[in-house]
């Protein structure tokens, strides 16, 4: 049967318009989503600082930069940018291919590992200091050890390892190591050559591996079983320093195990919503003692808990406040691993104040501690650029450390005391 010649015609200007309709479609849905936010896939956990939008004044010497701004905002704000992703994450998690922008890199058995700077090719050992940096390293950081002693308190350094340097079993054999990295080689140098206290949690780690999972296979954080063995080998070398009391032993606490929604590095590929993780928390027999405080108020918990969630990563300060008065006073500068050891430390201390990050000689003026504790991620330590910045003298602005609020969920934990 041979179709009419009018008939083919009309059927082959219906596909071609259904196509020039898609195209069009194509073409302006990601302008349409930008605009009323359609993408129903949820937002991505960014590591990173969006592109804004280029604004002015606008001078001649600059305007060669405006495409490139352009650009650049276009690509971070590209419409259904999270569905895309989420996509192409999906893809290559069957394939067994790291995702596109490299900030996540694939493991075994569903394992995730962060790759943000390229880290996991430290883990492999392919970019170790040079005599030179690890000469610097080691003079930079009996130099700030010094600062502390001169203000009349003890420095002790804690390093949380970041999950491949626990879990290496779990790395893609990709990134098999070649050498000794960057952490390997100031461990061992700082170790043989100064006497600067320094808190080595890699071995403790390692040893409660048979205890129980330790970090999130889909995060980059221990939880809180590994945040409390984390916990004891810190106590121990305190002790030993006459510098606290001992941890409560594991019994103290409820193990509770389940499963939750993909953690951080999950999100960061879009799949926090697909994947899931075993969750493992310890709730305490009995709440903590200290209490979170914020520039001398009282905050107290509704609901009983391991303790206090820490606000989030970006708040400056905040102390734990004991009523045992013979205990010692310490300040933590910390990142983000101190918020699951804090619940667990709290009660050994007559006060902790805590603050993010920098270490700031004011702060050790303004606190009188008997010692200061810098803990330090390996991602971050093995970064010379910590050691370069020059140290802050002004006390951090109490201004703004609750702008974001607490982490999620857990806003309703909190209410201020009454007297």
């Amino acid at each position: 049967m041979k179709l009419r010649a009018g008939s083919a015609s009309s059927s082959s200007r219906v596909v071609q318009w259904l196509l020039t309709v898609g195209f069009l479609l194509g073409i302006s849905l990601p302008m349409v989503d930008s605009f009323l936010n359609l993408d129903p896939a949820p937002d991505l956990l960014e590591l990173r600082t969006l592109a804004p939008f280029p604004r002015g004044p606008w001078r001649l010497s600059t305007l060669p930069d405006l495409p490139e701004k352009l650009e650049d905002f276009a690509d971070d704000h590209f419409g259904f940018r999270n569905s895309l992703v989420r996509l192409d994450s999906r893809l290559r998690l069957l394939l067994d291919s790291d995702p596109y922008d490299s900030k996540v890199t694939l493991g075994k058995s569903g394992w995730l590992y962060l790759n943000n700077g390229g880290w996991m090719d430290d883990y492999r050992g392919s970019d170790p200091f040079t005599n030179q940096e690890l000469e610097e390293f080691r003079r930079r950081l009996v130099e700030r050890r010094d600062v502390v002693t001169a203000l009349g308190s003890r420095y002790v350094l804690v390093i949380a390892p970041d999950k491949h340097t626990i879990y290496p079993e779990f790395v893609s054999d990709r990134y098999r190591p070649i050498s000794p990295n960057r952490l390997e080689q100031t461990l061992h140098l700082l170790q043989t050559t100064t006497d600067v206290e320094i808190v080595d949690l890699r071995q403790p780690l390692r040893s409660a591996k048979s205890k129980g999972l330790l970090y999130e296979p889909t995060g980059s954080h221990w939880n809180d079983l590994g945040a409390y063995f984390a916990s004891v080998a810190i106590q121990e070398q305190m002790i030993a320093r006459g510098l606290s009391t001992p941890m409560k032993r594991l019994s103290a606490y409820n193990v509770v195990r389940g499963q939750e929604r993909g953690s951080d590095l999950a999100r960061v590929l879009g799949l926090g919503d697909q994947l899931s993780q075993p969750r493992i928390s310890l709730e305490p027999r009995r709440q903590i003692r200290a209490r979170l405080t914020f520039d001398g108020i009282l905050l107290k918990p509704r609901a009983r808990r391991t303790g206090p969630r820490i606000p989030v990563e970006d708040s400056q300060r905040f102390a734990y406040q004991g009523t045992d008065h013979y205990l010692p006073r310490a300040v933590l500068f910390r990142d983000s691993f101190a918020r699951a050891l804090l619940p667990f430390m709290a009660d050994h201390y007559e006060r902790i104040g805590v603050y993010w990050m920098a270490l700031r000689p004011s702060v050790v003026r303004h606190e009188q501690p008997d010692v200061v504790i810098e803990e330090m991620a390996e991602r971050f330590f093995i970064q010379l650029k910590w050691l370069r910045t020059p140290l802050i003298e002004e006390l951090p602005s109490p201004s703004g450390i609750f702008s974001n609020g607490f982490e999620e969920g857990d806003t309703s934990q909190w209410t201020l005391e009454d007297d």
